[in-house]
């Protein structure tokens, strides 16, 4: 795990680490809060005695995650109420996660876990099955302790079962499809506490019906704001003006323009926003994020590019409109590498990478084919959809605010990029260069994808900048000769000279003939 994943949450860490009693309620909801943190976060709340209440809801929050918090809750004794509600990455896996770690918790009493439709009612019926183990709970510890410890007197037995009387009195609660029911353990029968349970789930079956109804509409009426509604009666006009910003996915974009989740006319899609009436904000910010849109309007369509929708001009902002996708490459990355480490997967397959470098390199020649340079390809500006199964099905290269036309705005000369995917010809700053500057950033990205982490990931920043300069590319771990083909293709793309690396054509060639059997 790297310090970048967790350093926009350290604040909130050191405080859980210091268990500062004035810090109780624990808000992470609509930030970019993701596995990652999840690992770092379970290994402070079994130390700390004041943290309450959790909220994660609106995050990045995956099965691996899951898994940690699971073994956080089972060790803490503070935390009573916990959100995890709107996190659509979570799966039937990670639900058994936290259910295993709520199993061995008896100080949660409020659990929400709404509208993340990819947990089955099966898993659902098990989260019940853990709110009825809940509030039997402390019959069950009389009950053990009863059985170890029958030669003790009777007036020991009399005050076990008194406090375990009160003990149930107490009330646990947790929240299915949207409603808080609390449940007097003393006074309602398990039967009772059950049927509430199931109204409950039916209540939900009945939200999540009216979310597919709708989603049903949505692909019916074209898939997208940008495509061609299917004509009927009369073609289909969007109301920009009516914005529903959901999420925000990151502080700050290319251009310092940040990015948000949203619903436009009822249509799902992301958005760049570039406020210019910034006292911060600089002329050379705004001319990017405006050559940005205005070469995103230009391009055709491809599939392995980022699909432009919409663009408008305020007084104080600018907004950009883009599909809105699953997730990055780079996210994709370290959820894989904590499986890994943690021997729930395994790395990427030859096959899987080949399938994604053919993804990336079909992009790649599209823009290069329009003479068009894009000058910070990395994994974070690399965008993922995912399958029903959670499974990579496409890659679209995304981030244009450095990208140059060298048609209609002459040579690349400047110094853009981000340091570890930087040519050393772009870093040495000696005249122009060239297309197959890319070539070297995308070479950086096979790293990525062998190595399951950034490259010279340990490095410092100056010594990054001297390695590329000196041709010493980022060390590869071990890997199986069935590695070999990727390999040696990552080589040759990371040359130090530019005309030793291959061209976009003859890369898409190369990965043709792999095997991947």
């Amino acid at each position: 795990m790297s310090d970048d994943e967790t350093e926009m949450f350290s604040d909130e860490f050191e405080r859980i680490q210091e268990n500062d009693s004035s810090f109780k309620e624990v808000d992470f909801r609509y930030k970019r809060f993701n596995d990652a943190c999840c690992q770092k976060l379970s290994k402070l709340l079994p130390a700390n005695t004041h943290v309450s209440t959790l909220t994660l809801s609106n995050c990045k929050i995956g099965d691996s995650g899951c898994k940690y918090l699971g073994r956080g809750f089972a060790k803490s004794t503070s935390l009573k109420k916990v959100d995890l509600s709107f996190n659509s990455d979570i799966t039937d896996k990670g639900a058994k996660h936290l259910i295993a770690g709520l199993e061995k918790n008896n100080t949660i009493t409020e659990f929400q876990i709404l509208f993340n439709d990819n947990i089955t009612n099966a898993s659902k019926d098990e989260i019940k099955k853990y709110l009825t183990r809940n509030a039997e709970f402390p019959q069950k510890i009389e009950k053990d302790k009863h059985t170890t410890t029958s030669t003790k007197s009777e007036k020991g037995d009399r005050l076990r079962k008194s406090q375990s009387k009160k003990r149930v009195k107490e009330k646990k609660t947790m929240t299915i499809g949207g409603d808080t029911e609390r449940i007097p353990a003393d006074k309602m029968a398990l039967h009772a506490v059950q049927q509430r349970l199931e109204e409950a789930l039916k209540r939900e079956k009945e939200h999540l019906k009216r979310i597919a109804q709708l989603e049903k509409q949505i692909k019916e009426g074209g898939g997208t704001p940008a495509s061609p509604a299917k004509k009927k009666a009369k073609e289909m006009t969007i109301n920009f003006d009516n914005l529903l910003v959901t999420e925000k996915l990151a502080a700050t974009g290319g251009s310092n323009a940040g990015v948000y989740a949203c619903y436009v006319d009822g249509w799902q899609c992301a958005m760049k926003e570039l406020m210019v009436s910034s006292l911060k904000m600089e002329a050379s910010q705004i001319n990017n994020f405006e050559s940005e849109i205005g070469l995103l309007e230009s391009l055709p369509h491809n599939n392995n590019i980022v699909k432009y929708l919409h663009h408008e001009r305020q007084k104080d902002k600018i907004r950009l409109f883009i599909t809105k996708y699953s997730s990055t490459l780079r996210n994709e990355i370290q959820k894989r590498k904590l499986d890994v480490e943690d021997d729930e997967d395994e790395p990427y397959s030859p096959a899987e990478i080949v399938t994604y470098l053919l993804d990336l390199v079909s992009g790649l020649e599209f823009l290069h084919n329009q003479n068009i340079i894009h000058r910070d390809l990395k994994s974070d500006n690399i965008f993922v959809t995912l399958n029903e199964r959670k499974e990579i099905s496409n890659l679209a290269i995304g981030d244009f605010d450095t990208a140059k036309s060298l048609e209609t705005e002459g040579p690349a000369k400047t110094l853009v990029g981000t340091p570890a995917y930087m040519a050393p010809e772009v870093l040495a700053q000696d005249g122009a260069y060239s297309l197959q500057a890319d070539v070297y950033s995308f070479g950086m990205v096979i790293y990525e994808l062998l190595a399951l982490q950034m490259p010279y990931a340990n490095a410092p920043p100056f010594k990054v900048t001297a390695n590329i300069i000196a041709g010493v590319a980022p060390e590869l771990p071990k890997m199986g000769s069935e590695y070999d083909p990727i390999i040696e293709l990552f080589q040759r793309c990371v040359s130090t000279l530019p005309q030793n690396r291959p061209k976009v054509s003859q890369i898409k060639e190369y990965l043709h003939k792999i095997p991947t059997k």
